[in-house]
């Protein structure tokens, strides 16, 4: 009872007290640190779990619409038939396809057109580098060190465009991941998730 009835600056140390003696000071001082921060910690959940929770069932609501919407161009297949480039495969592509190109004018199709670009100059350049690689390894075994400083020179410098090249690849893919999210064809439920 003594101890509650002493005003708060009597009863922590002050600064200079800290500062004076500080390992005897450290153990209450990182025990009121976590005390404080487990504190935050729980108020923080308690607050935000109801929101995220809505949060959570509105976009199950949002994909479950888009799954609806989608559905008359996904028909089970049936499991025993062969896979292969038929009827039933084209007609999915061509569902996939309206989803993520929304018209032939559209941002998506160049995104698509530079990505297939990247794509085939990668594997240009990935024959490249083998017919190279093929020719650095010949000169180092017929010790012909010219040649051999030369195919190094010539794998160096393409380096940079396979680089540059590799980079774009994963970039336009992303774009068109993105692209197609916003397309027209799932905007609506996308937009706004929270509207039902």
């Amino acid at each position: 009872m003594q101890t509650f009835s002493k005003p708060i600056s009597d009863r922590l140390p002050s600064i200079q007290k800290i500062l004076k003696d500080p390992l005897h000071y450290k153990t209450p001082i990182i025990a009121s640190a976590a005390l404080l921060s487990l504190s935050v910690a729980v108020v923080n959940h308690v607050i935000t779990r109801p929101r995220v929770a809505r949060r959570k069932s509105a976009h199950t609501r949002a994909n479950q619409q888009i799954l609806e919407e989608h559905k008359k161009f996904f028909t089970p297949v049936d499991p025993t038939r062969k896979v292969g480039v038929n009827g039933e495969f084209l007609r999915q592509i061509r569902a996939i396809l309206l989803i993520i190109i929304p018209n032939i004018r559209s941002k998506e199709v160049f995104i698509l057109l530079l990505h297939s670009v990247f794509l085939v100059l990668r594997t240009w350049l990935s024959v490249v580098v083998a017919k190279l690689d093929g020719q650095i390894v010949r000169d180092l075994v017929a010790a012909n060190g010219k040649s051999f400083l030369r195919g190094i020179g010539y794998w160096f410098a393409i380096a940079i465009p396979a680089t540059y090249t590799n980079s774009m690849v994963g970039i336009s893919s992303r774009s068109l991941i993105f692209a197609s999210l916003r397309s027209p064809n799932l905007a609506p439920t996308l937009s706004n998730p929270l509207k039902t």
